[in-house]
């Protein structure tokens, strides 16, 4: 099961300090469907990629990061690498989430 990041400081520690690792970032809402019909789908990707970071972001929890991220849609997927920003997904769309990761890891 995928781990959640729960405020600024713990998110900043995982983006900076997991050196060449993809990060894949998965803000949802426990009251958005797509967000829980993905979230087993996520898990599935999770172990498919052990060399990939996967967290969750509950958006209702974390206004700080969502704010500064400008996160306005959920589920919305965040890829992190080196601690930079590469690009982002919106939609509980499988394949397109597939396709970052293999494109970034």
């Amino acid at each position: 099961m995928v781990k959640e990041i729960n405020g600024m400081e713990e998110f900043v520690e995982v983006v900076r300090d997991t050196p060449d690792k993809l990060i894949v970032l998965d803000f949802f809402a426990t009251w958005c469907g797509p967000c829980m019909k993905i979230g087993p789908e996520i898990d599935k990707l999770a172990e498919e990629f052990p060399n990939v970071v996967f967290r969750k972001i509950n958006v209702d929890k974390n206004d700080e990061i969502c704010s500064q991220l400008k996160i306005s849609s959920m589920p919305t997927f965040m890829y992190f690498k080196n601690g930079k920003y590469l690009d982002k997904s919106i939609g509980a769309i499988l394949q397109n989430i597939r396709f970052y990761v293999e494109k970034f890891k």
